[in-house]
């Protein structure tokens, strides 16, 4: 899907946020985004793979895709947030992140890879026996 998307495929970029788009949802819900920021976030995430050539850049010896996608979630959350036009509802700086930003992370990483994993067995076999 990435090689994919590194060629403007539009169908690896559905597939991109079909399969991402719940993960960018939890984590737009974490920094409280309202439904039109998390729009917004999807979008931007969209432009700063496409745009800033970074898929290119990409190097899966140096850190995890989740890893790397987590950074851009949070990046563009924050500018999202920074856009605000009240100061009350924007952060002061990144730090203000909570400390278990990544603990979180990985544990929506975790329920959101158990979710796809049940989706492919249920989708491979009738009900009774997913039940069983």
């Amino acid at each position: 899907m990435l090689q994919a998307m590194q060629h403007n495929d539009n169908s690896a970029w559905e597939d991109f946020l079909t399969y991402y788009g719940p993960l960018i949802k939890l984590r737009a819900d974490d920094f409280r985004l309202t439904p039109q920021e998390t729009d917004e976030l999807r979008q931007d995430i969209c432009v700063s793979i496409f745009s800033q050539g970074s898929l290119e850049t990409y190097d899966p010896q140096r850190a995890r895709f989740r890893d790397y996608l987590r950074g851009i979630i949070a990046h563009r959350a924050l500018d999202i947030l920074r856009r605000r036009p009240d100061p009350q509802q924007r952060p002061l700086k990144e730090e203000e992140i909570s400390a278990d930003d990544d603990l979180r992370f990985e544990q929506e990483w975790r329920e959101f890879l158990l979710g796809k994993a049940v989706e492919n067995v249920k989708s491979r076999c009738d009900d009774l026996t997913f039940m069983a």
